[in-house]
């Protein structure tokens, strides 16, 4: 589990810092180029979760059931619920 502190981020620079990765990702040519912007930015940890959320993800919208993405992904019920949650949200 990745740790980070409960101070959140002023508006102004959690907007600058999101817009400034935008500008980058929207430069991308390729899944590679988009990997190495976030390979910068992320421990290979968060990077990790990142990815296995983006997998679960894409197995609910596929109706992979949650225990076979348990298996195939190694990640917590808790996770799942939590994905498919926000998916549903937005």
């Amino acid at each position: 589990m990745v740790n980070v502190s409960k101070k959140y981020l002023e508006e102004k620079l959690k907007n600058r810092a999101w817009g400034d990765l935008l500008k980058q990702v929207k430069t991308t040519k390729s899944i590679s180029d988009f990997e190495n912007i976030l390979a910068k930015r992320l421990t290979s940890k968060e990077l990790i979760m990142l990815e296995k959320r983006l997998a679960i993800d894409s197995l609910l919208r596929a109706g992979v059931r949650h225990n076979k993405i348990k298996r195939i992904l190694d990640v917590s019920s808790h996770t799942i619920t939590f994905v498919k949650r926000n998916l549903k949200r937005g």
